[in-house]
C-alpha cells in the first residue's frame, strides 16, 4: 500500500462510508453485533466493504469504533479486543485497498 502521508495536502482521498446500513439490510442487529461481525461473519463484512470499493473508496475504514473496554465488558468479551481488531483488519486486507484506517472509539 502506498504511504498515505504522501497524499495529504496533495489530492482528495475518498474514505469508505460506515457499513452499518448495508449490514442492517442483511438482518444484522447493528447495535449489538457490529464489531463482532468481522469475527463471526467475515464474508458479510467483506461484501459490504466490497460495495464501498466499487463505489470508489480508496481508503477503507474499519468497523472497530465500538471495540472499547466498556462495550466489550458488557458482553464478557473484554479479553478479545485484539482478536476482534485483527479480524476486522484481516477482512479489509483481503480486499487489497489503497489505504486502511482503523477507527477507534
Amino acid at each position: 500500500m502506498p504511504d498515505i502521508d504522501m497524499r495529504f495536502n496533495k489530492d482528495m482521498l475518498v474514505l469508505s462510508a460506515p457499513i452499518d446500513e448495508v449490514l442492517a439490510r442483511q438482518g444484522v442487529d447493528i447495535e449489538k453485533d457490529r464489531e463482532f461481525l468481522s469475527l463471526l461473519e467475515p464474508e458479510a463484512v467483506r461484501n459490504a466493504y466490497r460495495l464501498e470499493s466499487v463505489a470508489g473508496a480508496q481508503c477503507l475504514v474499519s468497523n472497530t469504533a465500538g471495540i472499547t473496554s466498556a462495550r466489550l465488558a458488557h458482553v464478557n468479551m473484554e479479553e478479545r479486543a485484539a482478536e476482534l481488531a485483527k479480524a476486522s483488519l484481516s477482512v479489509l486486507r483481503s480486499l487489497r485497498p489503497q489505504h486502511m484506517l482503523a477507527e477507534i472509539g
